[in-house]
């Protein structure tokens, strides 16, 4: 749910608090002193709790938070301050008539590692002018998404679809563009390189995300002007506290068994100063046939991760130092004949992957109005692959794509103005052989970038940002400007209205969806760049407006925005087969402009036992010209409209329940001949699917003590998957749509302490 208008509530809720009659000592259900980081008292702190009950710290920083009811009950306190993070501690048990005794600390908001995606500083939600989406932990944990692109699916407007019948890659659209147009972000750093990419959104475990940050549009130009439909940024996991977790996970795709397992653990220092991560989650999914024509529809997939990532704070809590490794190995394979070698199937598509990656990022404060962060990263992916049909002996290949970043940032208040200047290097080597199609990468990318940015607080009630990038890339001649101006209004403590316009462009590179070859017809596509292909242009703007009430021990919301996005000299993939070759050959060239139109609408309600969201989106994605192959001028895999609605329950403690539904719009999706006699272009059909989960929480000896989770859900329960898939040797693995697979049943037991 989200959080705008937060300050401006909390002012009122403090007034009220303070002009309520002070609690006694003997109807406490909560005391306790909240101090900084200097141990120094802090009064007007606001503690709420879920149950309803509110006060205030007084002027030694002491709070007495009355019981709401005579009955024992689980509750989630709330301290919140100006000028400090928010501080929420779950599950406690209040119990009358004796008072529990909690003292906390809290950071500063300038301490925070967590950066709000779309000024690039340490905004909060309520406060940024740029509009954020959050998806949250609890959200991903509730929803138990396996994988980030399971967790994708959470943000409304955003479709993770399937791209290959035979491995399953997978892509994120956003705004009705596809996947090269949308950047993915790990804590800020574009890390994922084009080849990682081909199949990354399934190499990072959920668990290990403790949030996902969205902003979309040319807005996010400050992340990487690439960024046109918009950047999904992933906060890495941070220890609260210390303790550890192990989940077992058994799912069957149809009547087909698929494992997963994962455990955690974390350390923190008694000071909390010290703090570490570690993670390790193995997945094994096996092949399934839908249609039963000996060719798979789901591949085979097996999957190992391991990292760790450890914090110090310094100088006395003034700086932060972060460092986290990362090592991803996984196999999968698709097509027929999977117990033999690649070259005696008819079709196979495999791939061997393996990705290590590794950052350094160090944050500091100069006081509350100043201060710098600095971050070095680096990842090496590389993988072995198979593309081929017809048993072709030398359809094998490899890929290499090491990349290296450095990014700089300095921060400074002056009045009402919050200046930000910050410098970016990049660069990636992308090496690709695929000798059965005379394909030989060999393509080092370099970009050096200037940003800078003013956040202008003209009235408590209405704030400015200008700013801007400078990106000199070096597949341009020249170096490009992109600009971006938001605004926020705080109309009223419910109201707000974001505005903002900005800009962007894509380099003429090699992009993911290039190094992958799909099979079609026995024999594999190929997509090669125009050898004059310039930089796509782009121009974005958002207008969004978002009411909030609270509800008593509840909350409602609703959120209406509408979004523009003007793309010129557009990429686009043509036909372009030379006949004396054994590959089907495509080019990428610019054709003309294109216009994306849309409005999303977000409506959420949260009460005692129920939490609800709806999200619809109408969008409209146009050439300005038909494109030649089709005659077409709608965009392809651009659907009109999507919809998300989630609802959670809690019928009674210790137990949760969830539904998902998603619906899926009809796309212009191109059919190639093979299967089929002769090429053509296919409207699909809109498909609704359904997600249930029940958990049943267990504690074992105190409400702070271990516990035992035990989940049963299904996953697409009415199996509403693509019924008129290819079939057979001669299929176009690339004509799919829709949910990433069938209908899958799961269990799941996790132990945490």
């Amino acid at each position: 749910m989200s959080c705008v208008v937060r300050m401006a509530s909390g002012c009122l809720l403090a007034a009220a608090a303070a002009a309520a009659a002070p609690a006694t000592e003997e109807n406490c259900a909560v005391v306790g002193t909240v101090r900084g980081k200097d141990r120094r008292p802090l009064a007007g702190v606001v503690v709420t709790a879920t149950s309803g009950n509110v006060t205030v710290t007084d002027a030694e920083g002491r709070y007495c938070l009355p019981f709401q009811g005579g009955e024992p009950q689980a509750a989630t306190l709330v301290f919140e301050a100006p000028g400090f993070s928010l501080l929420e501690i779950p599950g406690l048990r209040l119990e009358p008539p004796a008072p529990r005794a909690l003292d906390v600390e809290l950071i500063p908001s300038f301490l925070e590692e967590v950066v709000v995606t779309g000024t690039r500083t340490e905004r909060r939600l309520s406060e940024a002018a740029v509009r954020t989406e959050v998806v949250p932990r609890t959200r991903i944990a509730e929803t138990h998404a396996r994988t980030l692109a399971d967790a994708l699916e959470l943000i409304p407007g955003a479709q993770v679809g399937s791209m290959c019948q035979n491995c399953n890659f997978n892509e994120l659209h956003l705004l009705g563009l596809v996947g090269p147009y949308t950047q993915v972000l790990v804590d800020g750093q574009p890390v994922l390189s084009s080849l990682a990419m081909v199949y990354g959104l399934e190499h990072i475990p959920a668990r290990l995300i403790d949030q996902l940050e969205v902003v979309k549009g040319a807005g996010s130009a400050l992340h990487g002007a690439g960024a046109v439909a918009g950047v999904v940024n992933i906060i890495p996991h941070q220890p609260a506290r210390s303790g550890y977790s192990v989940e077992l996970r058994q799912e069957w795709i149809h009547t087909t068994p698929a494992t997963a397992g994962n455990a955690m653990l974390d350390w923190v220092s008694e000071d909390q100063r010290f703090s570490l991560a570690t993670f390790v989650q193995k997945d094994h999914v096996r092949p399934v046939d839908l249609s039963g024509d000996g060719f798979t529809e789901v591949n085979v997939r097996k999957l190992e991760v391991a990292g760790a990532r450890a914090t110090a704070l310094l100088l006395g809590g003034d700086a932060k130092l972060a460092l986290a490794l990362t090592r991803v190995e996984e196999y999968r394979r698709g097509g027929d004949r999977l117990d033999l070698p690649e070259h005696q199937a008819e079709v196979a598509e495999s791939a061997r992957s393996r990705r290590t990656a590794g950052d350094l990022s160090f944050f500091h404060t100069l006081g509350p109005s100043m201060n710098w962060r600095f971050t070095l990263s680096r990842a090496s992916t590389s993988r072995d692959t198979y593309y081929g049909s017809g048993g072709d002996p030398n359809a094998y290949g490899n890929s290499k794509s090491p990349v290296s970043l450095a990014d700089a940032q300095f921060s400074a208040r002056r009045g009402s103005h919050l200046f930000t200047l910050g410098a970016f290097y990049s660069e990636e080597r992308l090496q690709d052989a695929q000798p059965a199609y005379g394909r030989l990468t060999d393509e080092r990318y370099t970009n050096r970038a200037l940003l800078i940015q003013d956040e202008w607080s003209l009235l408590p009630t209405l704030q400015l940002v200008a700013g801007g990038r400078v990106d000199r890339h070096s597949a341009l001649r020249d170096a490009v400007v992109s600009p971006r101006v938001a605004a926020v209004w705080f109309a009223s403590p419910a109201f707000t209205v974001r505005a903002s316009l900005g800009s962007g462009f894509r380099a003429p590179q090699v992009f993911d969806e290039d190094l992958h070859v799909t099979q079609v017809g026995g024999e594999g596509q190929v997509i090669r760049n125009h050898p004059e292909l310039e930089a796509e242009r782009a121009r974005s703007t958002l207008l969004s407006a978002e009411w909030t009430r609270s509800l008593g021990r509840g909350s409602a919301m609703a959120e209406l925005a509408l979004f523009h996005t003007r793309l010129t000299d557009l990429f686009h993939v043509v036909d372009d087969d030379d006949p004396r070759t054994p590959e089907a050959e495509f080019q990428r060239i610019n054709l003309g402009g294109a216009r994306v139109v849309g409005a999303e609408l977000s409506l959420g309600v949260s009460l005692a036992a129920v939490t609800a969201q709806l999200g619809w989106t109408m969008q409209r994605a146009r050439l300005d010209e038909p494109e030649p192959d089709f005659g077409s001028r709608r965009m392809f895999r651009s659907p009109d409209q999507l919809g998300l609605a989630m609802i959670g329950w809690t019928p009674a403690p210790h137990w949760r329940a969830t539904a998902t539904a998603r619906y899926f719009g009809s796309v212009a999706l191109p059919h190639y001949a093979g299967y089929i006699l002769e090429d053509r272009l296919e409207i699909t059909p809109s498909l609704v699917t359904t997600d249930l989960a029940l958990t049943h929480t267990i504690s074992l000896g105190s409400s702070e003590g271990p516990r035992l989770e035990l989940t049963a859900g299904v996953r697409n329960l009415t199996d509403r998957y693509q019924r008129d898939l290819d079939q057979g040797p001669l299929r176009d693995s690339g004509y799919v749509y829709g949910p990433r697979q069938p209908r899958t049943f799961f269990t799941a037991v996790r132990f945490e302490r």
